[in-house]
Formats: structure tokens, sequence, C-alpha cells
């Protein structure tokens, strides 16, 4: 394979890459980068051989349906085949690993759709007969029908082969045969010709959607051998959500002859027959057994909250759980609790104010957790897992706000206008806030957070009149690590830049931060009426993130500034700005097509470039229904911005009529 410095890329179709798609694949060598820029349906089935990426030039692939890809990497043959921004429909992506030799499959942004009367759709991976995979599968979406009783919406199988995997961020949705088998995941490690499998697998984050009789996250070691094999599973801050309480399960373990290694933490399972259940394959043997722990799992059942053959599970534990079912065929741990768990709506089970699984979890066996299997510490919505004073039971951590503040006379005074409601209150809350477009006028002037009249409020930096039918996204993320104050002063600025000094940034230039200014907190009250933004300088642990005034003018002392700082998820990413152009375009499930959807913006520049720029709003395209970032005036090189998005709050403004299952 080409280094990566010397492997091409190759645009389909172009004058180098005529003809199919195959054949532009077929003469690409192995590492090469194939871009499609194709606007209709590819008639084709695609095969690929070799170390290989295949993305999206500009809009996404769109395959006929019927059309797969397959990715077959033979003995003696490594590399790298990552595919992105695909769309298929009746299909499956499968790639594959055979003999000697190790795999690296990535598989992002990938959707797969099964039509009203189509065939079954998935997305697999398999290390097959001595072959080694590591593959990540994140942040793809597959609405459809398992193939059988044994089969996922995600399949990730070792048959005789070690596979090491990240299943992170997928949305994963039965949208056919409500009462049929199989899984949202379905995960097995078995022996091939004698030769056992070893897997290991992170499943963490995702969502399943529809009933799934096998489980909806299904973790199997043996299926159809007797030969020993070892499967460990880290299974973390899923959500499963079933549509047929007599026939669904939530978390499915199955042992035949070897081990299962399960660390079930976190997960919430509701709408279900059976929240987790620890059994053995028919066939299996005596010797079989699942050992580890099942904590802080939050699990509505109709008949069993959790299931486990006792001479199977003599070293498989359970406590911090909470159960609603009629019984437990397992003895449950001194620190389960009961319900009801007072969630905002089966199809969205996010906790109430008020529930029982608030800061109820076992912390230091989730964090312990997280660092054994090298996990991102983060929530089902992609947010901060821990916030408040303890973890919360179940998928959902509970705590931040959002919402949309519009300028109306009602609210004006002066250069400020009043939150109000539970957006401007407590005293103690740490907002952050972004500009919103609203059709009537632009100013992009910069803001800041004002306490005054038992209230948060937002002002002009300028001090001029706050005009009416001005919109702003604002966002009240709750307490804990990555919520925190900076102030600046002699020591930590110099310039128009202050250096941030904190645990949840320090060494970390991946952390998507944003900033607010707040005037309330500053020991000497100080306007900054200039764009702010932030960037990262330095490497290693010495590494530090920096808040920046982009009008390149000094920032006063004692300025203070609200910080938010979390790890990068599908919900909280970083995007890119073309030098030269105006808008970046914000192409996100939960922004496309919802006018009512917020999100949270900071600016991102370079040590190198940081200014002068000038500021921004979020723009809603009423003909493309994109969300976009738009400047005024031209974006300087090295521009980028963090964006962060509540799934909780998009929910809130799309579903209000359907919060108590009205449905």
């Amino acid at each position: 394979m080409l280094p990566a410095a010397e492997a091409a890329t190759r645009v389909w179709p172009s004058a180098i890459c005529t003809g199919s798609l195959q054949a532009c694949i077929d003469g690409a060598a192995a590492g090469d980068r194939v871009e499609v820029d194709w606007l209709a349906p590819i008639e084709e089935d695609i095969a690929i051989s070799r170390a290989l990426t295949l993305t999206a030039a500009g809009q996404r692939i769109r395959f006929a349906g019927g059309r797969s890809v397959t990715g077959q990497l033979g003995s003696g043959v490594s590399g790298t085949v990552a595919i992105s921004r695909i769309d298929l429909s009746d299909a499956e992506l499968s790639l594959r690993k055979s003999g000697a030799g190790l795999a690296v499959f990535v598989v992002e942004d990938v959707h797969v759709e099964r039509s009203l009367t189509g065939g079954n759709g998935r997305i697999a991976v398999t290390a097959d007969s001595g072959g080694t995979v590591s593959a990540t599968l994140s942040g793809n979406r597959v609405r459809g029908l398992p193939s059988s009783i044994n089969g996922g919406l995600l399949e990730l199988t070792a048959s005789g082969g070690s596979l090491d995997a990240w299943v992170t961020g997928n949305a994963l949705t039965r949208n056919a045969d409500p009462l049929a088998q199989g899984a949202a995941v379905f995960v097995d490690a078995h022996a091939i010709g004698g030769q056992p499998g070893e897997a290991t697998v992170r499943v963490f984050g995702n969502t399943a959607e529809g009933a799934f009789g096998r489980g909806a996250y299904t973790f199997s070691e043996g299926l159809f051998s007797s030969t020993p094999s070892m499967l460990r599973v880290f299974a973390l801050s899923n959500a499963a959500t079933g549509s047929a309480p007599a026939t669904s399960t939530g978390v499915s373990l199955i042992a035949g002859s070897g081990t299962i290694d399960a660390h079930v933490f976190n997960n919430t399972l509701v709408g279900v027959r059976n929240g987790i259940s620890a059994t053995r394959w028919d066939s299996g043997a005596a010797t079989a057994r699942v050992n580890g722990s099942i904590r802080n799992n939050l699990i509505q059942a109709s008949e069993r909250g959790l299931v486990a053959t006792a001479a199977l599970t003599p070293s498989l534990d359970n406590d911090y759980n909470l159960i609603e079912a009629p019984a437990n065929l397992a003895t449950p741990g001194p620190n389960t609790l009961a319900g009801p768990a007072r969630l905002v709506a089966r199809h969205a089970p996010r906790l109430r104010a008020g529930s029982p699984a608030i800061d109820a979890g076992d912390g230091t066996g989730l964090a312990n957790v997280i660092v054994e299997a090298g996990l991102p510490p983060l929530d089902a919505d992609g947010l901060r897992r821990v916030k408040g004073i303890r973890v919360d039971v179940g998928a959902y951590e509970w705590g931040d706000l959002g919402g949309r503040h519009a300028a109306t006379l009602d609210t004006i005074e002066s250069n400020w206008t009043l939150l109000g409601g539970p957006l401007g209150t407590p005293f103690t809350a740490e907002l952050q806030a972004t500009r919103v477009y609203n059709y009537g006028g632009r100013t992009v002037a910069p803001f800041g957070l004002y306490y005054t009249a038992g209230t948060w409020a937002l002002y002009n930096e300028s001090v001029a009149p706050v005009l009416p039918g001005l919109l702003w996204s604002v966002w009240s993320p709750a307490s804990g690590t990555g919520r925190f104050s900076h102030t600046t002063t002699s020591a930590n600025t110099t310039a128009w830049r202050t250096r941030i000094d904190d645990g949840a940034t320090n060494g970390q230039p991946g952390r998507i931060v944003l900033v607010a200014h707040n005037w309330t907190a500053s020991p000497v009250s100080n306007y900054i009426d200039h764009p702010l933004g932030v960037y990262y300088d330095g490497s290693g642990a010495a590494g530090r993130w920096h808040i920046a005034n982009l009008g390149q003018v000094a920032l006063p002392l004692n300025s203070a500034f609200n910080v938010y700082a979390q790890p990068p998820s599908p919900n909280a990413f970083r995007v890119a700005a073309i030098p030269g152009r105006q808008l970046v375009v914000l192409d996100h499930p939960l922004l496309n097509g919802i006018r009512c959807a917020n999100a949270q913006v900071t600016r991102v520049t370079s040590a190198a470039n940081p200014g002068p720029a000038g500021g921004f709003d979020l723009d809603y395209g009423l003909v493309d229904g994109h969300w976009g970032i738009f400047s005024p005036t031209p974006w300087p090189a090295d521009t980028a911005f963090n964006v962060v998005v509540d799934p909780a709050q998009v929910f809130e403004c799309t579903d209000r009529i359907f919060a108590d299952d009205l449905d």
C-alpha cells in the first residue's frame, strides 16, 4: 500500500476515471481515495479487493435499489478500507477479511434503507479463517429488517478470526414485520475448522428502535460451533425502544461452549419483554460462562427485568440498575432501584426532572470500565456522560436545557434582552448562545451574557439598543466536568489571547470547545466589542486551548468566559470553512429540515492566523431545509467551527404533542 502522502485521489467520473465506478475502483492502486461526484443513482454493484477509501466528493453517493457494496481482502492482503457518505436501498455493505493479514475497516455515515416491499439491508463486518480485523462503525443509519433470527442490522462476526471493533453513534430502526426475530446489533464469535473466534467489541452510544426478539443488542459466543471461543463485550450508553413488549429483548448475552466477558453499563431498555438476559445456546456446553458486570441500566420490561442462567453466570454481578418489571430470573443487587423511572416518553426515554435514576448510578464502576475499554465519557445523545453530583442510571444523562430566545418589546431593556423562564435561571447557570437569523434584518454584532433582575440576559457589547425580532439559540449545560469559567489574568493573557487551563481541555486538541463572554462573572465589568474564537496551541500534555479576540485587540484583564468542552461525537463536531466563501452548510440528521432545531457554535481559528474576522449567525435555508453558518464577510484561512446539537432540545421542539406517548 502506498504511504498516505503518495496515495492518489481519483474523482469519478473524470478524465482519469472514465467508464463505470467499478472500473475506476479496479484501476486504483492500494491506498488510493475514490471520490464520487455524481448525483444520479448508481446502477452498479461494487466489489473492493484492496485497501481503498470510497466517499462522496460533494453530495452523498446514492446507489440504485438492490445495489450493494462488498469488500473482500484475501490472505496476505492488508490495509484500510474506509467507506463513508453513501446511501443504499434494499442492499448491504459487507466487508470481510480472510486469512493472514490485518484489515482496518472504517464505515462512517452510511445510510441503508429497506423499502416497503424491498429486501433486507445491513452493514456487516467479518474476520474469517485466521483474518484479523480492526473495525469502526460510526454514525451510520440503518432502517430495515434483520435477514434472519440470528441476523442484525449491524452484524459483526469473528468466524475463526480475530475482531476488534468500535460501534458507536449508530441509529438502527426496524421498519417492517414488528414481531420478527433478529437484532439491531448482532455480534458473534465462533470457531471454524477448529480455529476459535476471538472478538472484543465496544458498543456505545447507539439507538435501536423497534422489536428485536433475539435482542436489540445481541452478543453471541459459539453459534453453531462446539469449539470454545472468546468474546469481550463493552456495551455502554445504548438505548433500545421496543415496539412489541411481548417479544422484544433489550440486551442478550448467549454463550455456547466458550466465554463471554461482558460489561453492560448505563443502557436504557424500554418497551421490551426481557431487559437483559444471560443464557446458553440450546446445544451449549456446561462449561460455558458469562462473566462480568451489569450496572446502571434502566429497564422497563413487560415480563422480566433480568434473566440469568445460574450455572452459566456465577461470576456475573448486577447492581445499581433501575428495574420496572413484574419479575426477575436473577437476584437483583442491593442498590437496585424501583420505578417509576419518570421518562419523557417511551420512544424518547430521557429522564424527567425528579426521576429516581438521576445521580443514582455507580460512578466508580463506570469510570473503571470507560478507562479499561478506552471509551469517551459520553451518553447516548453524544453529550457528557457525567453531569451533576453522580452519573445517572440509563443511557441518557439529565440536566442540559436548550431553547430559542426572541427579543421582543417585553424583553428588551436598552442594550439587553431578558431571557426569563427556565433558561434565565438560576444565577449559577453558565450559558452558551449563538445568533440565529430571523429573515427580518441581520446583525452579527458581538454580544455577551449579563445577570439582572433575577434573570440572565443577552446584551450588545457595543451598548447599542437590542432590536425586536432578533433571535438566539441558548443552551444551559448542566454542571459537571467540562463546564467551567475562565477569567483573564496577567499570568494567562497576552494581548488578544488568553490561555485556558483545565483538565477537561488540557492536552486535548480534539475537544469540542464553546465559549461565551460572561459580563456578570467578570471581577471587573468589561465590554468586548469584537468576535471571539478559540484555537489550540502546543503539543502533547503541554498543549492548551486559548480564547482569542478576533479583532486582534487586547483582551481586558478580569474578563470572564463560560467554557464548555467535551469529546467529539456525532452531535458535537468540528466543521471546516472554505476560505473566501461565506456559508458553511451543516448537514446533520437532527438539523436537516427542522427549523426549530438549535445548535451552539464557536469559531475555531489557529495561532498562526487568528484574525481579524467578522461575526456570524445561524441561517435556516427555507428552500433546501439545511442550517448553515453565515458571515457577511468571507471566511479567512484556517477557519472552522465547533458545533454542539442537543437531541433533547430537538425532540422538545418537534414532538411536544407526543410527550405523554399519546401517539
